[in-house]
């Protein structure tokens, strides 16, 4: 936490500081504070003036990605995953967390739709037993 308050005294110094915006969200995700680090890292990302190389904007979406995943916004995790690997296609770790991720997404889209098929089975079978009693 330490930390985290002199990357924010370094901000208000110097609103457009790469360095210390970047480590103020590692600082957050750190703490396990995955919401205001994703916060922090987006906001990098949509900040005028802060001028970065692909390389460190493909950090920062890597970054993003990864407190969005911690979240469980694995729809969002996935995004930036994929932006970060769009910057970096060298990225090995950007690549495996997009590949691990879409995994978990498929995983809970197999067991959405499993259990949408379970609840509609159970309703029909109410359907009939209803349709029996009078």
């Amino acid at each position: 936490s330490e930390a985290s308050e002199s990357y924010l005294e370094a901000l208000r110094r110097d609103s457009l500081s790469l360095e210390a915006a970047f480590n103020l969200g590692d600082a957050q995700y750190a703490m396990e504070d995955y919401a205001s680090a994703e916060a922090t890292f987006s906001g990098l990302l949509e900040r005028d003036g802060v001028k970065m190389t692909d390389p460190q904007r493909a950090d920062v979406h890597y970054n993003l990605g990864n407190a969005q995943f911690q979240q469980q916004k694995l729809q969002e995790a996935l995004e930036s995953y994929k932006s970060a690997m769009r910057l970096n296609p060298a990225d090995q770790e950007a690549k495996f967390n997009y590949v691990y991720t879409k995994q978990l997404l498929e995983q809970q889209q197999e067991q959405n739709q499993d259990q949408q098929d379970q609840n509609q089975d159970q309703n029909q079978n109410q359907d009939q037993r209803q349709q029996g009693c009078r």
